[in-house]
């Protein structure tokens, strides 16, 4: 009798520690929100000019997010890639179409179906605002407290570009010198070679443009830049 008592208690102690205290034997993995991460992680490695390393951890959090039914954020980051091209004036509308794509398999998706401009944030919405009424001022306050280094590094070189235009030169040197140094910090390559090549476009003196259009040059022969991988 002993030990069936002995036997008893020790199959309901595995019971319990198969049951888990709140989820049941089968609990969600710790790696579900993996494909997020991975977002952020292929971003960065876009930046850094790393497109092969780059379309590998993009394809692994798309896969990711389609195997957990989260089709709009498999799509967002076919739509993500799409305005990383933008970033760089590289048109390529094959990404758009495949996250719309992906977007009508989600009934909740409808931004990315419908168009692009509903899918801006408010940030992205009180940016371009403060862009749109040049109000320059306004502008420096907003990206200096901005702690997403891509929203302030795309901003800052828009900001710099239409303060030139307007010959608000010493502001457009501020705007260029915040997206140079947030570049630097995460060694964001194709970034910094457009940072470059807008310094080049404002410089007047032509020894200072033949040292920046050098550095542009050493600078590009350290980027993956083909895209193929992508498709």
């Amino acid at each position: 009798m002993r030990i069936f008592f002995s036997l008893m208690l020790i199959l309901a102690c595995l019971a319990c520690s198969l049951a888990g205290p709140e989820n049941g034997p089968y609990s969600p993995p710790s790696n579900r929100n993996i494909p997020a991460k991975q977002r952020l992680e292929f971003v960065d490695l876009f930046l850094r000019g790393r497109w092969a390393d780059a379309s590998i951890v993009f394809r692994k959090s798309v896969d990711n997010f389609i195997q957990q039914d989260e089709f709009c954020a498999a799509a967002k980051n076919y739509f993500f890639l799409y305005n990383l091209f933008k970033y760089l004036s590289i048109d390529r509308m094959a990404l758009l179409k495949k996250a719309q794509s992906l977007a009508k398999l989600d009934t909740k998706c409808h931004p990315l179906v419908d168009g692009t401009d509903d899918l801006l944030t408010e940030k992205d919405r009180k940016y371009k605002e403060v862009l749109t009424n040049y109000n320059f001022s306004l502008m420096i306050t907003l990206l200096e407290k901005e702690s997403d280094p891509l929203f302030k590094s795309v901003y800052a070189r828009k900001a710099a570009l239409m303060a030139n235009e307007k010959g608000r030169f010493s502001e457009a040197e501020k705007f260029l010198n915040l997206a140079y140094e947030t570049d630097k910090k995460h060694i964001w390559t194709l970034f910094l070679i457009e940072d470059l090549k807008l310094n080049y476009k404002i410089a007047n003196d032509p020894l200072e443009k033949d040292r920046l259009q050098k550095k542009v040059n050493m600078l590009t022969k350290y980027v993956d830049d083909n895209s193929d991988v992508f498709f």
